[in-house]
């Protein structure tokens, strides 16, 4: 019977014997390799459409457990799966077939744990799969070690596996993630364990499939399983990104979009350098949301636009047209609402993740043009804006912008950031350009079915978690704190000299 250990003697632990060779075990399927439609039970549905047979799922799954007394490979199941329904063995072979190609499809690595595999260790399954497919589908994960494979129906669970492996090897640890085949069992034998529990969606994946975006969430989780850094600073950078950040830009996104349709506004232009990676998830999503109008990255920064150079004036009057909406991450509006008068627009509007309250001193400059309607996705307090720093470019800020035969040129200032804090924004940028590949291929149609009370709860949620990340702040504070503190500065300086413009 699954899940019990019936033994004629108390099993032996494992003695550790110096002639014998020490290897770590891995459990394979949720361990070291993942679905990426996270249950096995959608797989029989993938091929239930490839094959048109809605009936299929409950038929293949009744073959199984017709099978459940004895041992049985993925071939005995579908000759159970042939007579039961009468059909010939061809047509049977044809459904095996497509549901090895779609179990071969799902796999995804769980780079975590892969990592830790070396030449010579033993991986152990309670699979009905053949080894060469299993073998196949750990090759197509990345994994090249040379390893030795033990497949059995229930040889983890039931104990054999265990008792007879620790008559050949020692067994240094076994890795897994089933808390009774992986945990209980191997501990029976003295066997050190370890299990992982990286396969299952966090919080954040949970709560995405709950409000309908079982898409998001797989695409989310296939990521943070495929990539791994060391660095544990890093690796805590790769999540926020996929937990917190990513979600917000869309979210934010689809907002965008149903500003500019409901005010009619035809371009967008995403300032730099925070809007550095939204930009490319728009364009990536923005046909899904049946986005039809321009989107520009737009160089810009708080000092060209208090106190533009004339180059710089031509360059923002090129590119801001009436009827656009000029988007950034955060801020109170006022330097965006500040520029667009002085270009002298007068149907232009501003779009913010996070608007701050307004700043005294910016208002003792000049107070914000209040004909420039500032929209935002969620209204927050100065400080570390967590948002912010996770969408910094690996560049220094725009000082201003040439132009030659009519292609702009922007300047970019010294970028005074550490070595460490650059590797740690590229980081960021990779994992990042990872989903958006992704979402280029698998469009997420039911996102543009939200409602704006489930964004703004959503959107609430994640923002509460984000801010708590003190890995932002170890990095982040002390150069934006550096950068405002020369803003401020460079504000009373310039206040003395006249304008370039």
């Amino acid at each position: 019977m699954e899940n019990v250990i019936a033994f004629d003697r108390t099993p032996p632990a494992q003695q550790i014997n110096q002639s014998f060779p020490t290897v770590n075990t891995f459990d394979v399927f949720d361990s070291l390799i993942a679905r990426r439609c996270i249950v096995p039970q959608s797989i029989f549905l993938q091929v239930a459409l490839r094959h048109n047979y809605p009936m299929f799922v409950e038929h293949r799954q009744a073959a199984e457990r017709s099978l459940a007394n004895v041992p049985y490979t993925i071939d005995d199941i579908y000759r159970a799966f042939a007579t039961l329904l009468n059909i010939s063995t061809e047509e049977a072979e044809r459904f095996k077939k497509t549901e090895i190609a779609c179990e071969m499809e799902s796999i995804i690595p769980i780079r975590e744990n892969l990592q830790r595999v070396a030449d010579g260790d033993v991986l152990i399954s309670d699979m009905y799969l053949p080894v060469p497919i299993i073998r196949q589908m750990l090759l197509n994960a990345g994994l090249t070690k040379h390893v030795s494979l033990i497949v059995t129906n229930h040889g983890k669970s039931q104990g054999y596996v265990w008792e007879q492996i620790i008559r050949q090897v020692s067994i240094r640890k076994h890795l897994g993630d089933h808390p009774y085949s992986d945990i209980a069992v191997p501990a029976k034998f003295a066997i050190p364990t370890e299990q992982t529990l990286a396969w299952r969606p966090t919080a954040i994946e949970r709560l995405f499939i709950e409000i309908g975006l079982r898409d998001l969430a797989e695409t989310l989780r296939e990521v943070r399983l495929s990539t791994w850094e060391h660095d544990p600073i890093y690796r805590r950078l790769q999540l926020i990104q996929l937990q917190y950040n990513i979600p917000m830009l869309l979210f934010a996104t689809l907002q965008l979009v149903r500003l500019t349709k409901r005010l009619g506004l035809s371009k967008i232009l995403f300032s730099s350098r925070d809007c550095y990676l939204w930009q490319r998830l728009f364009d990536a999503v923005a046909p899904s949301l049946e986005y039809s109008g321009k989107a520009q990255y737009f160089y810009t920064s708080r000092k060209t636009r208090i106190k533009p150079s004339t180059s710089y004036l031509s360059y923002a009057q090129q590119s801001i047209e009436e009827q656009s909406v000029v988007v950034d991450i955060c801020g109170t509006g006022w330097s965006i609402a500040v520029l667009l008068q002085r270009l002298g627009l007068k149907n232009a509007h501003v779009f913010l993740i996070h608007q701050f309250p307004k700043n005294p001193v910016f208002e003792q400059r000049q107070q914000t043009p209040s004909e420039y309607p500032v929209h935002a996705l969620q209204h927050t307090d100065f400080g570390l804006n967590v948002v912010e720093q996770c969408n910094t470019a690996p560049y220094g800020s725009v000082v201003d912008v040439k132009e030659v035969l009519g292609t702009p040129i922007p300047i970019f200032d010294q970028d005074s950031r550490s070595s460490y804090v650059l590797k740690a924004i590229e980081t960021q940028c990779r994992v990042f350009e990872q989903v958006v590949a992704l979402l280029q291929r698998r469009p997420l149609g039911r996102l543009a079915q939200l409602d704006d009370a489930t964004i703004a709860r959503v959107t609430e949620q994640i923002h509460q978690q984000w801010r708590k990340e003190s890995v932002l702040w170890q990095l982040f504070a002390e150069d934006l704190q550096t950068e405002n503190r020369g803003f401020a500065t460079w504000l009373q300086t310039s206040e003395k000299s006249p304008t370039a413009a």
